[in-house]
């Protein structure tokens, strides 16, 4: 499945805190008394510390929200945890062939709806979230916010458990997320999952039971990259084509002297056009594996 580089799509997104937002990186500086108990996450910038959400937090929530999106679709997920999961061992999955590139279709079709697109234990990620940086770091205000312990036994305050802890209050952030070699319902479901968070349905970050982690998630950006385009619309593209061509004020054409071709839509509105005319999850997968139930008897 990763052989040859075929198509990519690739996000670009705003993100802008509608309440604080706490991504913490653990314990403070024990050498800075005067440092908060948990601090952001942060990268260096010349001449100083600027907040940034990580490419890990976005992808954990995404997968999680994309789970519990697919299991209510009637689909299966497995357990990444259980070290027990067949789906997740390279050694269990049968070679459907004599060459590498049979061996792993196979592996890909042997994963979970969820590990196809996120990766598993013996299946990489064909999705990729770069760390969320903000443009102009002097937007970005952080504040402090204050904790205390409960006592379980009197429901009041414990004694000498306070803490703080460092939030996002505002700023605007921006990222990429890239996806490889995709099939359609993929990409539906990543925009779906960006809708979410938009909404305010999928919370970032810690405390968001608390009211922590409302973002405003605006895809601005959506780049559509067809490598070895002179094969033309033969090899499965003329779907992704005929949706883009719906939305788009410049269709695409198939143009035999390119080897690579991009295009791309602009705006929230457009990007939420084209992808809601894509396929989604249950009814590409659930006829797929009725088929495959079916060949096996």
């Amino acid at each position: 499945m990763f052989q040859t580089l075929q198509i990519e799509a690739i996000i670009r997104y705003t993100v802008t805190p509608e309440t604080p937002l706490s991504i913490r990186r653990g314990n403070s500086n024990p050498l800075d008394p005067s440092s908060p108990d948990d601090q952001l996450v942060k990268f260096w910038r010349p001449g100083q510390w600027v907040p940034v959400i990580p490419g890990s937090s976005m992808k954990g929530v995404f997968r999680s929200r994309a789970e519990q999106i697919l299991k209510g679709n009637g689909l299966e997920v497995d357990d990444v945890f259980n070290k027990h999961n067949d789906s997740h061992t390279a050694q269990t999955v049968p070679n459907g062939g004599a060459g590498t590139h049979s061996r792993g279709r196979e592996l890909y079709l042997h994963q979970c709806s969820a590990s196809r697109l996120f990766g598993s234990l013996s299946l990489g990620s064909r999705i990729f979230f770069e760390d969320a940086i903000p443009e102009d770091p002097s937007t970005v205000v952080v504040g402090l916010r204050n904790g205390v312990g409960i006592n379980r036994l009197t429901g009041g305050s414990a004694s000498n458990v306070l803490y703080n802890y460092e939030v996002v209050e505002a700023g605007e952030f921006t990222g990429r997320i890239t996806l490889q070699n995709f099939e359609l319902w993929q990409l539906k479901l990543i925009v779906t999952l960006i809708q979410d968070l938009h909404e305010g349905r999928l919370r970032l970050g810690a405390a968001t039971s608390r009211g922590l982690g409302r973002l405003r998630v605006v895809p601005e950006r959506l780049q559509i990259v067809f490598l070895d385009y002179r094969q033309g619309p033969e090899r499965g593209r003329r779907p992704l084509r005929d949706a883009f061509n719906a939305v788009s004020a410049q269709p695409m054409e198939w143009r035999a002297d390119l080897l690579r071709a991009r295009a791309a839509l602009e705006g929230m509105e457009a990007v939420m056009d084209f992808c809601r005319s894509l396929p989604s999850p249950s009814s590409e997968l659930i006829p797929r594996k009725k088929k495959q139930a079916a060949q096996r008897r």
